[in-house]
């Protein structure tokens, strides 16, 4: 499916400095080390996310760095050393992924000493254990979406210590799916460059019967 769009266009002077603005540094607490990361809460929202290992909290954050809410952590159990050997690690933070309802949910897994295993274990904010797994066999898992469903994808380890890999449906909203991009041979834009309009001619893969074009200036203003 082939169609050309004629587009009026405002001429775009391009400066050589670069658009790179200060935000926020986010720093840790208490001594403990700085675990920081981000996580897509839905198709229009990214959160930052900062826990704390000491009080057992995860603070997020909105876009513009306010706070969204600060989630309490259950408690794990046992000491570092005798009981495990690495520090919490965390995956899966989100709204969606576990289930539909709007309750924050996250994954804790932790490397237990006596049977060098992980366990993994996900829960919402209010400290419900959504699911619990004790035989995992590191943190690399993967939640993908499938033509069947949602899945997630634990490694884990057998009796006999080989190793194997669980699938499970899970019945969230998966939002990791990589948008598909045009390869050069689907998209040609022309004149290039442009001053007062240019023209679009582009062909959709065969599996797909529409598309959404969006356009932005420099400063990213629709």
């Amino acid at each position: 499916m082939k169609r050309t769009l004629s587009l009026i266009a405002f001429i775009i002077v391009f400066q050589s400095k670069a658009q790179i603005t200060f935000e926020k540094t986010y720093f840790s607490q208490n001594s403990a080390t700085l675990q920081w990361w981000h996580s897509k809460f839905s198709n229009t929202q990214t959160k930052y996310l900062v826990f704390n290992e000491i009080s057992m909290t995860i603070k997020i954050f909105n876009q513009d760095h306010s706070v969204y809410k600060t989630v309490n952590v259950p408690p794990q159990g046992g000491t570092y050393g005798a009981d495990w050997t690495l520090d919490n690690q965390w995956q899966f933070c989100s709204e969606k992924l576990f289930n539909t309802d709007t309750l924050f949910e996250f994954a804790v897994i932790r490397k237990m000493t006596l049977s060098n295993l992980y366990y993994f274990k996900v829960y919402n904010e209010n400290g419900t254990a959504l699911f619990i797994e004790d035989s995992v066999a590191g943190a690399s898992n993967e939640a993908f979406d499938s033509p069947a469903g949602l899945k997630l994808a634990l490694y884990m380890l057998t009796p006999t210590l080989n190793t194997c890999v669980s699938v499970y449906s899970i019945g969230g909203i998966f939002l990791g799916i990589k948008k598909q991009a045009l390869s050069e041979n689907e998209l040609n834009i022309y004149p290039n460059p442009a001053s007062n309009f240019f023209k679009v001619e582009y062909t959709l893969p065969s599996h797909l019967t529409e598309a959404k074009m969006e356009i932005y200036s420099v400063d990213v203003n629709f």
